[in-house]
């Protein structure tokens, strides 16, 4: 009774707030969510508590991670349905004059403030009051709360007799100060959910990251404890937590060199809500792929960018890899050129309407004018990154202003793609040739935060570590969030540095698997298995994570 008045009276208050007020409020109330309760559960279960109240305790627990895993994203995107819904042209404008606005002010805080053509705290309290506005009138068109609450019920039925549903969680041990991992297992027929342990902090660091994929060492850890409910299972539904999200644990081995998405349909989910939300089917026919992509732009390449009325600029700094991977200095990659033209003609064979974007026309700019064009199928071939905010913040770049900016918005400046001109960017010297009012070629997750990418059935990011960004109990804030609150639905991204030949197999033979009538999970795996043949070592073929991909 407790937890539904605490969710309620959550949930009451995030109707009449911003998002910055939002992530505030939340943070006084998430650790009952992602601490607490979890605990409660494992430690009755450890000292073998009254099955009737473990079992209530139990299924509180799992509602928590339900609710609280992307909560505050989740808000925004419920916003969001309600606008489309609503069929008022009026408040669709509004919406999209608040995310407009928003984009001009990443700008603003972008540009060094003696170029800066507007004033950012102004245009930031008008920002905050067209949002105050937005949500008083979502309130009157309907309540944005109410797919918030889905709890284990609603969940377990939407599973069929080869299911299981499993949310992982972790939470810190006062005693030991270890972080403890659990599964909340469910499966159809269960009178609750059911808590298992998995494994003590000590003891995943004990394992080599080189050991990962090679031995059954983590798979014991992580896999091991809950083969007991996997008997006669077929469908895995599991939604990650804390390491797990860096970590493509659907790969790991068995004693006998099995992987686990090998022995079952390991499906990796945001949330294992999804399974009551679905999809709706985007029935478009359109796709666009980059690659072969132009980073070195000549003063006259960037004057005409300019002149193709690019208007917006956006800088983040790139690790500095090896240059035969899709990361770190800005090298050209030939791979994805060939990698884009081949997945752009195996659209076109399945009669996609495709439009193969490379060399110098492929701008940030180009990219963001796909918003709001009912995109099916998006394919970046392309250098990825991802920095922590105090690394970017210690680089001393000017272009790196987080402003007042929200810790998520901070976070999602720190990861993005490389487009034409790139490398500009990078250097102090030559960003002076950057034209005002255009693009840099370097996109953020909090840029592509701002798009319309509503419809968008698969997005695949051939790069580097397209997957990573800063992991809170919320998720992980990167490439992955961005284009989830730009509306995509199954991502297809990395974990580490890949390398350019071995990534452009995968690709290629994922979308002839794809357009060929297979599903997305069975055509991803399928073209996994190719690139495992060729190329034996895990670096190669378990780097690209699907999630979402139902």
């Amino acid at each position: 009774q407790s937890f539904r008045l605490l969710s309620s009276y959550v949930l009451k208050y995030f109707a009449s707030l911003t998002t910055k007020e939002r992530a505030t409020f939340w943070n006084k109330f998430s650790k009952v969510y992602r601490q607490y309760m979890p605990n409660a559960a494992y430690t009755m279960s450890a000292n073998n508590a009254d099955p009737a109240l473990l079992a209530k305790i139990s299924g509180i627990a799992y509602n928590c991670q339900v609710f609280s895993k992307g909560l505050l994203l989740n808000a925004e995107l419920e916003i969001q349905k309600i606008i489309e819904q609503s069929g008022d042209p009026d408040f669709a404008a509004q919406y999209y004059k608040l995310k407009q606005d928003r984009a001009i002010l990443d700008a603003l805080y972008q540009t060094p403030v003696e170029r800066r053509t507007a004033d950012a705290d102004s245009l930031l309290r008008v920002i905050e009051k067209e949002e105050r506005q937005l949500v008083e009138s979502s309130k009157e068109l309907g309540d944005f709360t109410k797919n918030l609450s889905i709890d284990w019920t609603a969940i377990q039925k939407q599973l069929k007799g080869g299911d299981i549903a499993i949310e992982f969680a972790n939470f810190k041990d006062a005693s030991s100060k270890q972080d403890i991992y659990i599964a909340f297992v469910l499966k159809k027929g269960m009178k609750s959910p059911e808590v298992v342990k998995l494994f003590e902090s000590d003891d995943f660091w004990a394992v080599k990251t080189g050991d990962y994929y090679k031995t059954q060492k983590l798979y014991d850890l992580v896999w091991k404890p809950l083969e007991k409910y996997l008997d006669g299972v077929k469908n895995v539904y599991f939604s990650p937590t804390g390491r797990f999200h860096t970590i493509g644990i659907e790969y790991l081995p068995d004693e006998d060199g099995k992987i686990f998405a090998e022995k079952y349909d390991a499906y990796r989910l945001s949330s294992t809500r999804e399974l009551v939300l679905g999809n709706t089917a985007n029935t478009s026919k359109s796709a666009v792929t980059f690659g072969g992509i132009k980073y070195d732009l000549s003063d006259d390449e960037w004057q005409k960018v300019k002149d193709e009325d690019a208007d917006r600029r956006s800088f983040s700094d790139v690790p500095h890899i090896d240059n035969s991977t899709r990361g770190g200095v800005m090298n050209y990659l030939e791979g994805t050129k060939k990698e884009s033209d081949e997945v752009a003609a195996l659209l076109r064979a399945a009669k996609y309407d495709v439009s193969a974007i490379s060399d110098a026309t492929a701008t940030e700019e180009r990219f963001k004018l796909l918003s709001g064009t009912n995109l099916k199928i998006l394919h970046i071939g392309t250098h990825g990154f991802y920095q922590s905010e105090a690394d970017m913040e210690n680089a001393g770049y000017r272009f790196f202003q987080s402003g007042k900016e929200s810790a998520e918005e901070r976070s999602l400046s720190c990861s993005g793609l490389m487009f034409a001109g790139a490398n500009s960017a990078l250097d102090p010297q030559r960003s002076k040739n950057i034209p005002d009012g255009v693009d840099d070629g370097v996109l953020t997750a909090k840029e592509i935060s701002r798009l319309d990418f509503r419809g968008l059935d698969l997005v695949v990011l051939s790069a580097c570590q397209t997957g990573l960004g800063e992991v809170s109990g919320e998720g992980v804030f990167g490439l992955q969030r961005g284009f989830k609150k730009a509306g995509a639905q199954t991502i297809v991204m990395s974990l580490w540095e890949v390398s350019d030949e071995s990534t452009q197999l995968l690709m290629t033979e994922f979308f002839k698997n794809l357009t060929a009538g297979q599903s997305k999970r069975a055509a991803f795996l399928a073209a996994q298995n190719v690139v495992r043949q060729k190329y034996p070592n895990p670096l190669h073929w378990a780097a690209f994570v699907m999630v979402d991909g139902m």
